[in-house]
């Protein structure tokens, strides 16, 4: 059984590293905004959590790009509570260049050429993403009083993790909610603050809302700019022997 995991930026790079990915980590975004993002290095992607309401996706018109035209790796959410990992993953696995480490690498290329019900399927059941997923939970206590009586959707507690990936093809949304991914123009930062925030502002009011990104390590970001300052603090942060970071990446 899928856990529920925490919105917690520090918790989800440790899950990336667990899954073998270097060099990646998650920053909470508290602006949207170019200058924001760009202070970030590479992005990689954005995650942006919120809270399920069915009716968004009965009335939806928006029925996203079939699978065939699409190079991008998308999958069906077929387990519960699975859904920050599969959002990480639609981040990782559509990324060129990172390096994912032996056993995402081989399911990446497993589930490359499947359908997104397939990959949902291969990524409900592996126990290697699994694992990974679960550990990073909070120790759920094992308490059963019955059902708790749910009044409406607004009140069911259920949040959703979604992602939107700049690729070579455009800005993709990726839901495993859908039924394909949503195309959504071009991939460069401007376009990317438009959509998404245009989404956030669908959602303002929720204090549950977060928006994170996944980006390139930062340490990396910052020796490369000499900005030594936030290297130092990032050290303290990471609990990092400063004067190694020079290895940092390497």
């Amino acid at each position: 059984m899928w856990q529920t995991l925490e919105s917690d930026p520090g918790l989800f790079t440790e899950l990336i590293e667990r899954l073998g990915v270097e060099n990646v980590e998650v920053r909470e975004l508290l602006s949207l905004d170019v200058d924001s993002l760009e202070q970030l290095g590479k992005v990689y992607g954005l995650l942006f959590l919120f809270k399920y309401r069915r009716r968004e996706y009965t009335e939806t018109s928006d029925q996203g790009v079939p699978a065939e035209q699409s190079n991008v790796i998308f999958a069906h959410q077929i387990a519960q509570n699975a859904c920050a990992t599969q959002a990480i993953l639609s981040v990782l696995l559509n990324t060129p260049g990172l390096d994912l480490g032996p056993q995402l690498s081989e399911f990446c290329e497993f589930v490359q050429h499947l359908d997104p019900e397939s990959r949902g399927d291969a990524i409900a059941m592996s126990e290697f993403l699994q694992t990974q997923h679960n550990f990073m939970c909070r120790p759920q206590l094992m308490v059963n009083d019955g059902p708790t009586p749910i009044t409406s959707e607004e009140d069911d507690g259920l949040y959703h993790y979604i992602a939107y990936v700049p690729t070579e093809q455009g800005l993709f949304e990726l839901d495993g909610l859908k039924q394909a991914p949503v195309f959504h123009g071009a991939s460069s930062l401007e376009n990317m603050v438009k959509v998404v925030r245009k989404r956030v502002d669908r959602h303002r009011g929720d204090l549950r809302v977060s928006l994170l990104a996944v980006t390139q390590d930062m340490r990396q970001v910052y020796e490369q700019r000499g900005q030594i300052d936030l290297l130092a603090f990032e050290s303290i942060v990471y609990g990092i022997d400063f004067y190694a970071i020079k290895a940092v990446g390497k």
